[in-house]
């Protein structure tokens, strides 16, 4: 079980604290919605979450299969919906070097297999694109 501890610091932003390791974060709200979009939103951390969970998941494929994925990266857009205000699409794009066919598949389902994806709401549009040799 993971806890955190979390404190507002005034101004719509809070610090986020991982109590295991003491690690921070800080959020903001963003431009759109009163804040000023200095750090993550909470709602940006939801894409960013679900992006780092489909990365580590291709890298423990890559670990089993003996593949280097060194360099390999996605770009992540959060759209939101104004009523009720939520996240409406996150598309990922994920860039990762020339892997053999026979394991693209492998390394594409675990990804979809990432606890993130199957804890959004299901309505949610999830587009994640894999380009292979990109990198």
């Amino acid at each position: 079980m993971n806890r955190y501890s979390i404190q507002y610091l005034g101004d719509l932003k809070t610090k986020v604290t991982h109590l295991q390791s003491n690690q921070f974060i800080f959020t903001d709200t963003p431009i759109d919605n009163h804040g000023e979009g200095k750090f993550f939103s909470p709602t940006d951390l939801i894409g960013a979450s679900l992006g780092s969970c489909i990365m580590t998941l291709v890298a423990i494929q890559a670990n089993l299969l003996g593949i280097s994925i060194q360099g390999s990266y996605m770009n992540v857009e959060k759209i939101m919906k104004d009523s009720p205000r939520a996240i409406h699409k996150i598309l990922i794009n994920v860039y990762l070097p020339d892997i053999e066919k026979a394991h693209r598949a492998r390394f594409e389902k675990s990804a979809l297999n990432c606890p993130v994806y199957h804890s959004l709401n299901p309505d949610m549009e999830k587009n994640i694109v894999f380009h292979w040799g990109a990198i």
